[in-house]
């Protein structure tokens, strides 16, 4: 808990944290989540390459068909890609490869994330701290005044966040997340 950034000595309040490291060459990201039970505090642990290789949409095993409907997409100056599926299907790994294929330092990307999972040169990506009063709907409003081309909210957690991502899209930016 203390290498993750949580407070060791709350342990009836759930809490998340991170710890990056450095493990012979290969960048690492752990993300801790800890939540009080009946039985004492329950920890968790998901280890993911940090910054490892964001494969390519082909890689993923889209065919070359979507694969060019979905580049084809990726050029729209408005509107929403929403990947759907269960979890560990593979939307956030989608998500991060149509990130990589877009990325260029001639178009503004901000990604809003809980907590930001691999970095991508050239995106500005955000994590949502509520703590700090970083919510997704703060991130939206904020990022708004940034102008960005494209905007990655990594899950539509609500009605609210919904509602302000469909604005964005229809003021003239293209919006891609997950349900």
């Amino acid at each position: 808990k203390i290498l993750s950034g949580m407070n060791i000595t709350d342990s009836l309040r759930p809490q998340t944290g991170t710890i990056n490291f450095d493990n012979q060459r290969k960048i690492s990201h752990m993300r801790v989540s800890s939540l009080p039970t009946s039985n004492g505090e329950k920890i968790v642990i998901s280890i993911n390459n940090y910054k490892s290789n964001i494969k390519t949409l082909s890689k993923i095993g889209i065919t070359p068909e979507d694969t060019q409907k979905i580049k084809t997409l990726l050029k729209s100056n408005q509107g929403i890609i929403l990947l759907t599926g269960t979890s560990g299907s593979g939307k956030t790994t989608t998500m991060y490869a149509m990130l990589k294929e877009i990325s260029s330092k001639a178009v503004n990307i901000i990604s809003i994330e809980d907590p930001v999972k691999m970095k991508i040169d050239g995106i500005h990506q955000v994590e949502v701290d509520p703590d700090r009063g970083l919510t997704y709907k703060n991130a939206i409003k904020h990022t708004l005044f940034q102008d960005p081309n494209i905007i990655c909210v990594d899950h539509l957690i609500d009605d609210e966040v919904a509602r302000d991502i469909i604005r964005a899209s229809i003021t003239g930016r293209l919006i891609i997340s997950s349900l």
